[in-house]
């Protein structure tokens, strides 16, 4: 609710790249260098939107998209069929969003359990306890962050101040 609230507090189209990172895991250099004709629908065992992620490291590869990432990825592209998902007004990628989110954390208050202020990278780490609270297994939620170590989703899955007490310190989110 609280991560919701922030979201829609940020202009557009960071409300949007944040979505996209916490439906995804993915890290936001990877969402920012996201083309539009990276993402291609797959016959899984349904119809599917995959995505190919430029991974740290360099290296690409595939991870479908779950349904709310594809509503998202849908609303942003509109009838665009190449450059940057999310396009700066120069016709680029965003280079940084980090100012503009942190500036409307700060002004709304939103504390972590441990006393941090939320950052982008926790979208990343949410993703990871939602879907571990959710059922999923360990090495599921490692290949869905792209990670190749267990110890590493471990420790991203095992954050629980990401909980459902997610946010120690909360004020009201108001105006967008």
């Amino acid at each position: 609710e609280h991560v919701a609230q922030l979201i829609a507090s940020l202009p557009e189209p960071i409300a949007s790249i944040c979505e996209f990172l916490l439906y995804t895991g993915r890290r936001l250099r990877e969402v920012l260098y996201l083309k539009v004709d990276d993402v291609q629908k797959r016959d899984l065992p349904e119809p599917h939107l995959v995505a190919r992620f430029k991974v740290k490291g360099g290296a690409l590869q595939q991870f479908p998209l779950s349904p709310a990432a594809q509503s998202v990825f849908e609303k942003y592209k509109g009838d665009r069929t190449e450059g940057y998902l999310f396009e700066s007004p120069t016709g680029g990628h965003y280079n940084d969003i980090h100012q503009t989110h942190d500036r409307r954390v700060r002004k709304v208050g939103l504390v972590i359990a441990d006393g941090r202020k939320f950052c982008l990278h926790d979208y990343r780490r949410l993703f990871a306890t939602w879907a571990k609270l959710g059922g999923r297994r360990l090495d599921e939620i490692a290949v869905a962050l792209g990670h190749t170590s267990t110890a590493i989703t471990d420790r991203y899955a095992g954050k629980q101040e990401l909980d459902l007490s997610f946010f120690k310190n909360q004020r009201k989110v108001r105006g967008a």
